[in-house]
């Protein structure tokens, strides 16, 4: 993995339907660093939907709207999936 920018991003992006990006990728990119302004300037680069994830959470645009939704805690109540469940026996 590099951190350098796509020369072939025209050609290649619009090959896309959903393209996820993170804000350090999509500035590499685009240059621009203000999310909303990215999430626009990478799918104007061809993909039909851009999800562009960020420090406070995560921005979807699909050409015509933004969806936004901030990153939040979660608990897991109860036994499972915490790890301690024993497996079936073999």
């Amino acid at each position: 993995m590099t951190n350098q920018d796509l020369p072939e991003k025209r050609e290649v992006l619009p090959l896309f339907d959903i393209f996820k990006v993170d804000t350090k990728e999509a500035h590499i990119l685009t240059g621009i660093d203000d999310v909303r302004h990215a999430a626009r300037a990478v799918r104007d680069l061809g993909p039909g939907t851009v999800i562009l994830t960020h420090r406070g959470g995560v921005c979807v645009f699909d050409g015509k709207e933004y969806y936004e939704s901030p990153f939040t805690g979660f608990t897991i109540e109860g036994r499972t999936g915490r790890g301690d469940t024993a497996p079936p026996p073999f």
